[in-house]
């Protein structure tokens, strides 16, 4: 469930900044623009009787505003200072233009400007950038005075130049009583200026109290700001005097003469326990006690600190922390792998303490006092689940419908560390087995990989070395470094077992968590697992086999053999030695040796690389091993003979597995997994006492066995089905069991809607076994935080104690018609939809019944979305019916409200036509609920986007108050509920690493295919930070209209061949090079891709998604099939199911229903999206958002959502 923490407000007096603000709202005259004057005019047409028209220079704010923000680790403070402190600025309405920089003051090349403050990859520029000779830029920077060029006199000198063309001042981020510890020091002088906005260097300074004879200023004056409202008044009010006078704090001199910065030796423990004793002695006790309670915490960022010293003392202002944070102490770390691989934005980054000195704060306080802190911040997060300003977390709760990636863990370690200080263990591997296996260091090998500290040595493998390690998060890992032997090729080495683990991803291998390949040495970080060799299985005497539990581990072998072959690789070392059982999983390992798309390890030595018969083969020798065979016996025995399938029902296993060990005609991986998943003995399997892994065995009570789980109870069943409690054996979640003999098609029906759902408004599916004998399904159990099975909407409703209050009840019956809308776009309708079959958590509901659900079935007998609006209305009609009749607030008045009640009867009208869809009843209940305060629309400025307030525009162009992207659109957007749309618009927003390219095609409909390519892409412009490009195949640049950007920030390119030069590229070659060189410049291309000849199917090699566009013509639906059927036969079968199909009606007459329209496409597309017709996009090649209909509007946000959905996780 996502999570974001709110950070308070760094400017407490923003009002009465804004009014200190007010003097420096003055105008000049532009002498390069001038305007009419109507009153000129107007006179001269009276005293001469000719029309002249007369002019005047135009006036426009005086002053423009560079702010330099600094951007070094520490600035991390008061990053939430420098936005706001921006938007005050840009809301004075005092600056023409508004420049936001940022200002590097760290190692020799300091100092610098940034186009973007806090982005290390933003272009620099010179400090001179910002000398402007005409005197009307006012520089203004932030600063904390940490860098080393504000020590050494390096900005000094660059202030000096800045002030001396204009004004310029400093903001200190520091408390006043922390200026003199920092690199800007201040001395107050009077000061007094000569003319409005004059020049820092023109000012008269003398001492306020001795003469100039005893005190002189040397150099040109820099005030030294506060961020208040009084100390910026009086500087506001001096520089847009003529001739004002006041007392500043000025920038004094630094002390002493630069010193060479020298390589800092690796501390010891004797100095970081040094470093705190003088911390305890220069901090104040305040200080020293918060960073007591940040050390129990860390790693953690920036507003995870905020929140500990505001449950520790109280305060919101950052003083101290800032004593913690520049007191040496704190370190960044590298972010957890759970993280994953993208950067985190700024103010994200972790930091940490060393253990040294984690260990001595952590004695410096009571333990109680920790727990409370701990509790406090665990209250704070729970009572902030849902709402939305700053920091973005995840908030661990039962039920939640997302789920974390391998390898992540809860993001507060605070009850983590305190269980240790306290003595509890914390590894994961701490069985008597993992002891054995994982040695204590010996000393001879390294103690520090990466970020990992290695704390055992795993058991020797042919290439590479294994440790344990944990990182400064507390996360375990297995560390992989190649053997001194193998060093020259190690990188390359492990970069092979990298990929591969990545192409697994977690299915029969471990998780990749790291990887250091450029590091000395080179590594890589997995999941740690504890597992049994199959080798040391087998040569053990206590491990006995029956036929049907060797029968289930050589399915998981065939399975992992089989989705190691769909991923393009062929593991080089499948032995029984590289194959382990955790559990009932099957785990392979020795990827360091796999062939990768037909490129051999490094570790082959010029052998000829091995082949996916090879990797038969090798399964065949396993499962003859697991047969019982393999070895010789004695006399009369056979190397081949399997014992332990020796009946004449294992037959057919016995053939399979002699197949796989011919030298001619072996059958493929996933041939021999679908013969063991199909196989099934005529015989009942025997038992065996002294199984070792009893993975098919009959638990006590007669109860039946699932591989992976195990049994609690029995729920009950109907219908035939056996529905049980059990417990998943990997992490004991519980789960929800369901199986019935003979019910393969009603299970597999309930798996596939489960599926599409994706635990939105539905159980999850965890296990889909509908092939099996007898089949089973297993998903979630629904249940409430603490534990307790969810309660059915019906049981709620009945009893007038356990009614509903009413806004609870309008809020589920929101999420009801969401639900039931959801169904409908993913193309499944609930049989039986009712009271008793919603469940409800809290504000959400989850539906069951899956098993009756009707998929893409188009039948005449089959239910359609209209029953089941039918089936919404009668449950809202139940709700509205429980509320109590004589409540008269207004919130119980909410079920007597006329629009809900006219809604609800036209769910249950009696003509389907007439019913409104579950969109529709979405939309109208969120009207009709009562209004609740949001924070979508109080996210301060964000820094990183800066330069987008630059104009586009000469200087000497008027333009209004500059903004920083267009408009979005988001209250534009109709489409279902608040949910649903902020579910939309959270995807439609999904960070992007890399360039993602959409190929927009159709064979026939060249209109509606660029009609669909511009509104998608403005879509996407609108909403997105980054940039979109739409790049158009036509030459003469007629189809999209000229190049350029539209008003929603969609920028528009076209192909630049013409025809008959021979010195161009052919004109899908030339395609190919303009996407290709786009990527990397910008977050997502569009190309509208007219044709369909062989080197048009060849551009679809770059895509990452493909959009098929046609219309409601049988001509043009006929020709978008086999378009389909070729880019198939060319080997695009993966992309054509991954595509999206556009279907725009031609005609407001068009009759056929959606569901008919979409008819055939279904099936063979991911998903499709019918657009209703629209005058305005029918009659014009450039589109408007603005003026597009409602329902075409939505039904293009939810193509550009669906788009979205390939983008990757925003949020987990």
């Amino acid at each position: 469930m996502p999570l974001r923490v709110p950070e308070d407000k760094a400017l407490h007096q923003e009002l009465s900044i804004g009014r200190a603000l007010r003097p420096l709202k003055q105008h000049r005259p532009n002498p390069l623009k001038r305007e009419f004057d109507e009153v000129a005019t107007a006179a001269a047409l009276a005293e001469t009787g000719l029309p002249d028209v007369v002019t005047r220079p135009a006036r426009e704010r005086w002053l423009d505003l560079a702010l330099v923000v600094d951007d070094g680790t520490s600035m991390l403070l008061w990053r939430r200072l420098a936005a706001e402190l921006r938007t005050v600025l840009q809301r004075s309405g005092a600056f023409r233009v508004v420049r936001v920089l940022g200002l590097h003051t760290r190692g020799a090349t300091a100092p610098a400007l940034r186009t973007r403050p806090y982005d290390p990859d933003a272009p620099h520029l010179p400090t001179t950038a910002l000398s402007d000779p005409s005197g009307h830029t006012l520089v203004l920077v932030v600063s904390d005075g940490v860098g080393a060029a504000w020590r050494d006199g390096r900005m000094g000198q660059v202030l000096a130049r800045w002030a001396g063309v204009g004004p310029t001042a400093v903001v200190h981020a520091l408390p006043p009583r922390l200026w003199d510890s920092s690199g800007i020091r201040t001395r107050r002088w009077q000061v007094r200026t000569r003319r409005p906005g004059s020049a820092n260097a023109d000012w008269a300074v003398a001492d306020p109290v001795l003469p100039s004879a005893l005190a002189r200023f040397d150099g040109v004056p820099v005030p030294v700001l506060e961020p208040e409202a009084g100390p910026l008044a009086d500087w506001a009010r001096l520089i847009a005097s003529a001739s004002g006078t006041a007392v500043l704090p000025l920038l004094a001199p630094p002390r002493g003469a630069p010193v060479a910065a020298r390589p800092a030796p690796v501390p010891s423990t004797a100095d970081e326990l040094g470093r705190v004793q003088l911390f305890r002695d220069a901090a104040s006790p305040e200080a020293y006690r918060l960073a007591a309670h940040l050390s129990a915490v860390a790693p953690l960022p920036v507003p995870v600190m905020r929140m500990v010293q505001k449950a520790v003392d109280g305060r919101s202002d950052t003083g101290r922390l800032a004593e913690v944070f520049l007191g040496g102490l704190m370190r960044p770390v590298e972010p957890p792998a759970s993280a994953g691989p993208d950067p985190l934005p700024p103010e994200h980054r972790p930091f940490a303490f060393t253990d040294a000195a984690q260990q001595a704060l952590l004695g410096a306080v009571p333990l109680a006092e920790l727990v409370a802190t701990s509790r406090t911040i665990g209250r704070r997060l729970e009572e902030l689940a849902g709402r939305s300003p700053d920091f973005p977390a995840w908030l661990a709760h039962t039920a939640g419908t997302d789920r974390l990636p391998p390898g992540a863990r809860p993001f507060s370690t605070v009850e983590r560390r305190l269980a240790a200080r306290l003595g509890a263990p914390s590894s994961a591997l701490t069985t008597g087995m993992a002891a054995a296996q994982w040695r204590p260091l010996d000393g001879r090998g390294p103690e520090v990989i990466g970020p990992y500290r290695l704390r055992r040595v795993g058991p020797p493998g042919l290439r590479v070395a294994r440790y344990l390690g944990r990182d400064a998060y507390g996360e375990e890992a297995v560390v992989s470094i190649v053997h001194p032997q193998h060093q020259p090729y190690g990188a390359a080495l492990l970069g092979v077992q990298a990929e591969a683990l990545r192409r697994m991803n977690g299915r029969h291998a471990c998780v990749l968590l790291r990887e250091g390949l450029g590091d000395d040495p080179p590594w890589i970080a997995e999941e740690p697992f504890v597992a049994d060799r199959l080798d040391d299985l087998l040569r053990s005497n206590t491990t006995e086999w029956d036929a049907h539990t060797a029968l289930g581990i050589a399915r998981g072998v065939a399975d992992a053999v089989r989705v190691c072959a769909a991923e393009g690789m062929v593991h080089g070392d499948l032995t029984i030695s590289t194959v382990h059982l955790a559990g009932k999983d099957v785990i392979l390992a020795g990827w360091s040796s796999a062939c990768i798309d037909g490129v051999p390890s490094p570790f082959s030595d010029g052998r000829p690389p091995p082949t996916p018969e090879d990797n038969v083969e090798a399964l065949g020798e396993i499962l003859l091993r697991l047969g019982g065979g393999g070895h010789w016996r004695g006399p009369g025995h056979d190397v081949y003979d399997m014992p332990g399938w020796d009946a004449d029902a294992w037959a057919p296993v016995r053939a399979l597995v002699m197949a796989c060990l011919e030298r001619q005609n072996r059958p493929t991986a996933h041939e021999v997994w679908q013969l063991l998943m199909d196989f099934r003995p005529e015989t009942a399997p025997p038992q065996s006492a002294s199984s070792a892994h009893e993975a098919e065995a009959e638990p006590e009570g007669g109860q039946p066995s699932f591989p992976g789980y195990e049994i609690d109870r029995r729920l009950g069943g109907s219908g035939g089905y056996g529905v049980y409690l059990a417990r998943r054996t990997r992490d004991f979640r519980k789960v929800v069991i369901r199986t019935a003999p003979g019910a393969e098609r009603t299970l597999w029906a309930e798996a596939e809607a489960l599926r599409r759902m994706s635990g939105h408004y539905a159980p999850r599916l965890y296990t889909a076994a509908s092939g099996l004998v007898p089949p089973w399904n297993a998903m979630e159990f629904v249940s409430l935080p603490d534990g307790s099975p969810a309660p059915t909407l019906s049981s709620l409703l009945g009893g007038g104690a356990a009614r509903l209050d009413p806004v609870h009840a309008a809020t589920i019956g929101l999420r009801l018609a969401e639900a039931v809308n959801m169904c409908a776009l993913k193309g499944i309708v609930l049989r039986k939809l009712t009271a008793d079959s919603v469940l409800v958590l809290d504000r959400t509901v989850k539906l069951t019944g899956w098993t009756d659900a009707a998929i893409d079935d188009l039948g005449p007998e089959a239910p359609t979305h209209a029953d089941n609006v039918y089936a919404l209305g009668k449950i809202l009609r139940a709700i509205c019916d429980a509320q109590p009749t004589a409540q008269l607030s207004q919130t119980g008045a909410l079920w007597r409200e006329p629009r809900l009640l006219a809604i609800i009867g036209a769910c249950l009208s009696d003509r389907p036509a007439r019913r409104p869809t579950a969109g529709h009843v979405a939309d109208v209940i969120v009207q009709c609920l009562p209004s609740t305060q949001t924070y979508g629309d109080t996210t301060p400025y964000d820094l990183e986007s800066a330069d987008a307030q630059l104009p586009a525009e000469a200087p000497d162009t008027p333009a209004p108050t500059p903004q920083a992207r267009p408009h979005r659109l988001s209250s534009r957007f109709r489409f279902g509920g608040k949910a649903q749309r902020q579910r939309k618009l959270d995807l439609i927003r999904t960070p992007l690493t890399a360039t993602h390219r959409i190929m927009v095609i159709s064979d026939m409909a060249s209109a509606e295919r660029t009609a669909t390519t511009l509104v998608l892409g403005s879509i996407l412009a609108s909403e997105r930070e980054d940039k979109v490009i739409a790049f158009d195949e036509n030459p003469f640049r007629i189809a999209m209209g000229p190049a350029g950007q539209t008003p929603s920030g969609l920028e528009i390119l076209a192909g630049g061949s013409r025809p008959g030069d021979p010195t161009n590229l052919a004109p899908h070659e030339e395609t190919r090079h303009a996407i290709a060189g786009l990527s990397g410049h910008c977050a997502v291309v569009l190309a509208d891709i007219g044709s369909f000849d062989r080197g048009g199917r060849e551009i679809l090699d770059l895509a990452d998604q493909l959009i098929v566009v046609t219309t409601t013509s049988h001509e043009h639906r006929w020709s978008v099939r086999t378009v389909l059927d070729r880019l198939e036969e060319d080997g695009h079968a993966e992309l054509v199911r991954d595509a999206l199909t556009v279907i725009k009606r031609s005609s407001e007459t068009e009759a056929r229903t959606d569901d008919e329209l979409a008819e055939g496409f279904r099936n063979r597309c991911r998903g499709v999206v019918v657009v209703p017709y629209d005058d305005y996009v029918a009659t014009r090649s450039d589109v408007d958002l603005e003026r597009l209909a409602p329902k075409t509007l939505d039904a293009y946000v939810d193509l550009a959502a669906l788009v979205a959905e390939r983008f990757g996780p925003a949020g987990v």
